[in-house]
């Protein structure tokens, strides 16, 4: 989860990636990641650790 939010909140790559890709790619993957981070949490909060089989 932390890797996701630190790649995706990046000021400086944002500013490039507006710059090379365009402004609508930039704000469509920004909300992509966010929500796929949301999604992240929402099944840590759903599945009980003894859920997972080892």
């Amino acid at each position: 989860m932390f890797l996701g939010a630190w790649g995706a909140a990046k000021i400086p790559q944002l500013i490039l990636e507006a710059r090379f890709m365009g402004m609508p790619f930039t704000v469509a993957r920004f909300v992509l990641t966010v929500i796929g981070g949301l999604m992240g949490l929402l099944v840590n909060s759903l599945v009980r650790s003894e859920d997972i089989p080892i």
